[in-house]
Parts: C-alpha cells; sequence; structure tokens
C-alpha cells in the first residue's frame, strides 16, 4: 500500500512537469504538510517526492543570471558537500564512530547528500523559472496558504481537545498506514492544552512552518494596505505557533519581530506595534515560564540532551578535524556514541537516525567551518540586496530572516527546505527587480531621444 501512495504521488509530479511553475506553487503548497508521509526506506511525504522529481524542471532550461551575486558561494557550498562525502567514501573515516553499525553508511550517506543537493538545487530552479513578480507573490503566498490551512486545523484540534479530549487525529510518528499515534499535553493556567502540531510531525515543526509567515504578514500590515484579511491570518498563524508550545519559537519569536518591522517613522506604525505586543505578551510570557525558564531552572543550558549537547560535544573532543565537517548525514553515525545511553536505546530499536534540530549546529558536524560561513555569506549577501529593502521587497526579506532565525535552533533545511524555498524567492525578486529597473531606464532613455530628436526637428 505504501508503494502504491508513493507512486500516486510521483505520477502526479510527473504530469506536473509540463507546468513548471504550477509545479512549484503546489510544491510551496505541500511544503507544511510535512506530517502526511509514508515509510518506503526513506520517509517520503509530498513535498519530497516532489523534490526527488523537481531536478527534471531543468528541461524547461535554468539561467545563473539572477543568482550572480551568490553563485560562487552557492556552487562553493555544494562543492564542499561533494568532497566531504568523496572523502569518506575512500577512506572510511566514519566507520569509526557507528557503533550502532544499522545501516550501510555509503549508502545513506549518498542519498542524504542526494536530497541535500535537490534542496539547494530549488534556489536556481526557483529564481530561473520566475517570469515576472507575479510568480514570486504566487508562490509565497501559495506557501502562506498551506500554513494558514494547517494553523486552522490546528486550532481546530486545539477546540476538540478542550471540549472533547479528543485531538481529531494524533502525532503520525510511523507514517500514514503506521500504527503509533500520539499527542502531547501542557499544564497552562489551571488547564491542560494540546500542543498543537496539525499536520506536521511534532509540534515545534509546525512552529517551524509559521516563523517566515510571521514575519511576512507583520511586516505587510505594516508597509502595505491592511485589511480585516491580513489581521485575521496574522491571529490566526501567531496563535497556533504559540500553542504549539516550542521553546524554540518562543526564544526567537523576538527577533522574528524585529526585522518584520520596517523602519517607518509613521504614528500609526508604533501604535500597531504597540497593538501587537500588548496582545501577545501576556500568552509569549506565560509560555516562556512553562517552556524556557523552566528548562533553565532544571538543567546547565537549552541544548537538547539527546541532540545538541552530543554534537557540539563531539565537535569539541575532535578539534581541529571536526572543524572541517564529515559529509551531509554523518550525524546519524557520530551522535549515537554521546547520546545518552536511554536515547541511543531507543535509536537502535526504532532502526531511526538520529540527527539535530538545529541547523546552524547541524552545519557545524555535517559541513564544518567552511561549509557554515558559507552559509552565512549567502544569507548576508541576499538579505543586503537594495532590492529586498523596498516597499515590496521587505515582507520577503522579513520572511527570509524568520527562516534564518528558525535555523538557529530548528531546521528548515531537512524539515522540507523551507529556508532553500524563500531564498529560491528572494533571488527571483532580487533579479525580476533589476529587469523592472533596467526597462523602466530604457523606456525613459527613449523617451528623452525622442523628444530630443522631435526638437531638433521642429528647430529645423
Amino acid at each position: 500500500m505504501e508503494h502504491l501512495i508513493l507512486a500516486s504521488l510521483l505520477c502526479f509530479w510527473f504530469v506536473l512537469l509540463g507546468f513548471p511553475r504550477t509545479y512549484l506553487t503546489v510544491l510551496f503548497f505541500v511544503a507544511p504538510l510535512h506530517g502526511l508521509f509514508v515509510r518506503v526506506g526513506l520517509d517520503l511525504d509530498f513535498f519530497k517526492a516532489g523534490l526527488l522529481v523537481s531536478p527534471l524542471l531543468a528541461l524547461h532550461g535554468i539561467t545563473w543570471r539572477p543568482l550572480r551575486f551568490i553563485a560562487r558561494p552557492l556552487l562553493l557550498l555544494a562543492t564542499c558537500a561533494g568532497l566531504l562525502f568523496a572523502w569518506q567514501f575512500l577512506s572510511q573515516e566514519i566507520t569509526e564512530y557507528d557503533i550502532l553499525r544499522q545501516f550501510d553508511v555509503d549508502q545513506r550517506m549518498a542519498i542524504s547528500l542526494l536530497l541535500w543537493l535537490s534542496r539547494l538545487f530549488l534556489v536556481v530552479l526557483i529564481a530561473s523559472l520566475a517570469r515576472g513578480l507575479a510568480d514570486v507573490e504566487r508562490w509565497v503566498g501559495s506557501y502562506v496558504a498551506g500554513v494558514v490551512l494547517v494553523c486552522g486545523y490546528g486550532l481546530l484540534q486545539e477546540g476538540s481537545f478542550l471540549l472533547t479530549g479528543d485531538p481529531i487525529t494524533g502525532i503520525v510518528r510511523d507514517g500514514l498506514l503506521g500504527t503509533s499515534q500520539d499527542f502531547s499535553t501542557v499544564e497552562f493556567g489551571g488547564l491542560q492544552l494540546l500542543r498543537v502540531h496539525s499536520l506536521s510531525r511534532e509540534p515545534k515543526d509546525l512552529a517551524l512552518f509559521c516563523c517566515p509567515v510571521i514575519g511576512w504578514l507583520i511586516s505587510r500590515m505594516f508597509i502595505q494596505r491592511r485589511t480585516l484579511k491580513t489581521y485575521a491570518l496574522a491571529c490566526t498563524v501567531v496563535l497556533s505557533a504559540f500553542l504549539t508550545f516550542s521553546s524554540s519559537l518562543i526564544m526567537i519569536f523576538p527577533a522574528i519581530l524585529v526585522c518584520a518591522i520596517p523602519k517607518i517613522r509613521r504614528r500609526y506604525s508604533w501604535v500597531l506595534l504597540a497593538t501587537i505586543v500588548l496582545a501577545s505578551a501576556p500568552l509569549f510570557w506565560r509560555i516562556a515560564e512553562v517552556r524556557v525558564f523552566e528548562r533553565f531552572l532544571k538543567g546547565v543550558d537549552l541544548l537538547q540532551e539527546s541532540r545538541e549537547r552530543p554534537a557540539l560535544q563531539f565537535v569539541q573532543d575532535h578539534v581541529p578535524r571536526s572543524l572541517l565537517g564529515y559529509g551531509v548525514g554523518s550525524q546519524a553515525f557520530l551522535l549515537p556514541a554521546y547520546m545518552p545511553v536511554y536515547y541511543r536505546q531507543v535509536t537502535y530499536e526504532t532502526s531511526s537516525l538520529s540527527g539535530v534540530d538545529s541547523l546552524a549546529v547541524g552545519l557545524l558536524v555535517d559541513l564544518g567551518v567552511p561549509g557554515a560561513l558559507l552559509m552565512l555569506l549567502i544569507a548576508m549577501k541576499v538579505l543586503r540586496s537594495p532590492e529586498l529593502k523596498t516597499s515590496r521587497g521587505l515582507p520577503l526579506r522579513a520572511a527570509l530572516w524568520g527562516s534564518l532565525v528558525a535555523a538557529i535552533p530548528l531546521n528548515p533545511d531537512l524539515r522540507n527546505a523551507v529556508l532553500w524555498l524563500f531564498l529560491g524567492v528572494a533571488c527571483a525578486l532580487w533579479f525580476q527587480e533589476r529587469q523592472s529597473a533596467r526597462r523602466a531606464g530604457a523606456w525613459v532613455f527613449q523617451r528623452v531621444a525622442a523628444e530630443a530628436s522631435a526638437g531638433r526637428a521642429s528647430s529645423s
């Protein structure tokens, strides 16, 4: 049955290959549907099936022109990953750390590298296939629609749980046809509340998908015409994100909010900001008490005991070699020896791959300091481009910033390529704005030349 579902998904994407921009519209929409997957060797959901087929979109033609300001670091990032995989394949260095020996190292790392390069290639495809600013707006709007859908269902879940104790659907940990379905709750203000997960694999995944949308919507509320619809969407997404009770979201939310607010010295902007802060502050503070402050009191830091802490300990113990990285997918083989016994046993019994949730820490382990610096360079080049600081570009800049900030505690790369989707549309916007400015300049030049020619004709 799993193979039948997967075949149906692949057929759907193959049909859409003839309509490249529609293909990308659907890909953006299904990105937040992270929990609807089947287990066929890999965990493949609607998005990942489309990701595997997406390189064939290159048949419609690709160009590096929209990426020329980040082309070199992007190619170096891919080259770095390829060289590290080649080193591991030839040296078998990583097998020295693989204490579980559950998977074929070369096969698993090859699959991880292929999927990672496919996600990276999305930036090239998105920037190349955009035919105007309308495409950029359509793709971002499609992602927002997907997030609003899962957030709306999440609020429905919360309401059902409060009224009946039933969350409607649980977290699907073994796939659509698996038997494991559960959910988690939090004691909050005397109530037992559901940690909203909607159609994601974990509550924090839903919080991650909300991060760019929160930045995008709040930015639009400041610089574009505000409507009741915009306010309703913003409230839906922010409330659903908070009800995930994700400690990661609580820590990065202020940074997302600050960057989403443009530097506009208008009185209504500060009134709007005060309204947002006052409305969300009580809920934000209470969730922070439950999810963040208690973790500070119970532990030394906020690092996950089963993930980030073992990863950073491994890096520290193997300096200077660890500074160069071990290749994409290496975390599954490096971390178990450093994980507490309980988590290591769970990994062994479930035959699941282990890896960190933080993209920042993951880059350090996988691609080392060079890969982390290249990623930082790409991000800074895109964020600092003047085209993203216009009234049309600021909402997208805020969305991209939300994805980048989320990469500190969460993984917008592995979780359906959220980071690469927004990098792609940011590059497409950069190029389309440049093209528009060039066409406008050419039109002005032609008009001035025509007026000068007419003037000379009349004087003669």
